[in-house]
C-alpha cells in the first residue's frame, strides 16, 4: 500500500511540475482518508437492540431471560463492530447531496489550510479527493475560475469528476493534465511567475 502511494505521489508531483510549466496557474492536491465522520449511524444498533429486546419480551413466543439478553446484545456488539471496522457502510445511510456537501465542505477547509487564497494573482486550484466519498472537488481561486469558466467547453467540472469517476484517485494527474492544457491557451506560463505553492501533494 505505502509503495503504491508513493508511487501516485511521484505521478501527481510530475503533474504538478508539468502543469506549471504550462500555466501561471498554481495547483496544489490534497487526497484524505474522509470528508466526514457519519457518525448518526452509530446509534442504530442500540435502536436495534432496543427493537429485538422489546419484541422478545412481549412476542408469544416465549424466551429465557438468558436468551434475550444475549441476542439483543449480540446484534448490538454485532453492528457496532461492523459500522466501527467497515465505516464506508455509514455512508449508505447519507442521501448523495449531503455527502457531496460534507467533501465540498472539507475541499474549502484543504483550501484556506493549505494557503491556495494567498497568491498574489488569486490564481491558485486545489484538487480534493476524498478516499471514503470517492468524490473529487477541484476549487479555484476566483481569477482561475473565471478563465475556466469563459472556456467554450463550460463543464470542466464535470469532466473532472468524470475522469476521477472512473478510475479514482488514481486519475488526478489526468485531472491536472486537462486542467492545464485548458488554461495554457488564456492563461500561459510566464517566466517571470513565482511558485508559490507547495508542489508536493498531501497524501492521506
Amino acid at each position: 500500500m505505502k509503495k503504491k502511494q508513493e508511487e501516485l505521489r511521484q505521478r501527481i508531483l510530475r503533474a504538478v511540475v508539468k502543469f506549471e510549466q504550462q500555466t501561471s496557474a498554481e495547483i496544489v492536491v490534497s487526497i484524505k482518508s474522509y470528508s466526514n465522520e457519519y457518525l448518526l449511524p452509530l446509534l442504530l444498533p442500540g435502536l436495534l437492540m432496543a427493537f429485538m429486546f422489546t419484541w422478545m419480551m412481549f412476542t408469544p413466543v416465549v424466551f429465557t431471560v438468558r436468551a434475550i439478553v444475549f441476542s439483543s446484545l449480540g446484534l448490538f456488539f454485532g453492528c457496532s463492530f461492523l459500522l466501527l471496522i467497515v465505516p464506508v457502510i455509514r455512508t449508505v445511510f447519507y442521501p448523495r447531496s449531503k455527502i457531496e456537501k460534507y467533501t465540498r465542505r472539507e475541499a474549502q477547509s484543504e483550501f484556506i489550510r493549505l494557503g491556495v487564497h494567498k497568491t498574489g494573482h488569486r490564481d491558485g486550484i486545489l484538487v480534493f479527493y476524498s478516499k471514503r466519498e470517492k468524490a473529487l472537488i477541484v476549487v479555484p481561486d476566483w481569477k482561475t475560475e473565471e478563465i475556466l469558466d469563459a472556456m467554450e467547453e463550460k463543464s470542466w467540472r464535470q469532466r473532472c469528476e468524470d475522469l476521477v469517476r472512473r478510475e479514482g484517485a488514481e486519475a488526478i494527474p489526468k485531472v491536472m493534465e486537462y486542467l492545464g492544457e485548458a488554461l495554457a491557451t488564456l492563461y500561459p506560463h510566464d517566466e517571470n511567475a513565482k511558485n508559490e505553492l507547495r508542489d508536493s501533494p498531501e497524501l492521506e
